[in-house]
């Protein structure tokens, strides 16, 4: 049994659309907390599953052999609890997901919904009796908003939206900015949005442009992270390498300018969470 914490936060990354940074940013920021002594549960959400062959360290050759029991999918589609994974040598537990979580989504769709046995609010039911076990849930949820995605958004506090940089990522987050204020917030009231985080920022023209457009639009600026002066998580090598070799960025370069900006990202995310 794990000692019983005082649960801090549940914490969804989400966007929808991939592609932007959501795992790197949310397997970061908890390896980060984990080296604090903080005790965090990661549930993967996404039938890529790159949280869980990430933290379970699968070749990427070897077929990510977890069966349904296993998964998240059987507390979306069966509302049965999993027993969460020890990550050994962290202070991470998994609730693991794998590519036959695809299947849960047509599943979903095609169950009875009701207000007792809601489609979207099954991870939430389940959540709820074991999140006390720590001190942060973080969520990784696919690049679409589909009915995984909503029972991580049902089931959260809040949530980082994570962007990367370009024309058609703006118009995404746009738009799903939108769904968060109408469509998600008629299932989860109480949802906050944390922060949006720019990732892969670069120092060409055209991203300053769409950082000028982030903040010229109020509904976006008042909600965009700081981190300093580079508004976002700068592109550099050091964390595609330490990915790349299954590294924490704290193990590989904990001195790079993204180290340095994740850890700065943690700092105004605390400060968000716990406002004076």
């Amino acid at each position: 049994m794990h000692a019983i914490f005082s649960i801090q936060m549940v914490i969804s990354f989400a966007n929808q659309k991939g592609g932007t940074g959501k795992t790197t940013t949310l397997l970061t920021l908890a390896t980060y907390q984990s080296k604090q002594d903080k005790k965090i549960l990661v549930i993967d959400l996404d039938p890529q599953a790159s949280s869980t062959n990430y933290l379970l360290k699968f070749d990427e050759n070897q077929e990510n052999n977890l069966n349904l029991d296993q998964i998240v999918y059987r507390i979306l589609v069966d509302n049965l609890g999993v027993e969460p994974m020890h990550i050994e040598g962290t202070n991470i537990d998994l609730i693991p997901s794998s590519s036959l979580l695809s299947r849960a989504e047509l599943e979903l769709a095609m169950s009875p919904d009701s207000i007792d046995n809601s489609r979207v609010r099954r991870l939430k039911t389940v959540l709820d009796q074991i999140k006390g076990n720590y001190d942060y849930v973080f969520i990784d949820c696919p690049g679409s908003l589909g009915l995984l995605t909503m029972n991580g958004l049902c089931a959260s506090d809040s949530v980082v939206v994570v962007t990367s940089i370009g024309r058609f990522e703006l118009n995404a987050l746009k738009n799903f900015l939108k769904e968060l204020d109408t469509t998600v917030r008629s299932y989860n009231p109480s949802l906050e949005i944390l922060g949006i985080l720019p990732t892969m920022v670069d120092p060409y023209p055209i991203t300053d442009q769409i950082i000028k457009k982030m903040m010229d639009d109020p509904k976006i600026s008042e909600k965009l992270f700081k981190i300093g002066t580079v508004r976002g998580i700068p592109k550099n090598n050091a964390i595609r390498n330490a990915t790349n070799e299954a590294l924490s960025i704290w193990d590989y370069s904990p001195l790079s300018p993204s180290g340095q900006a994740y850890m700065k990202l943690w700092e105004e995310m605390e400060s968000r969470m716990n406002p004076v």
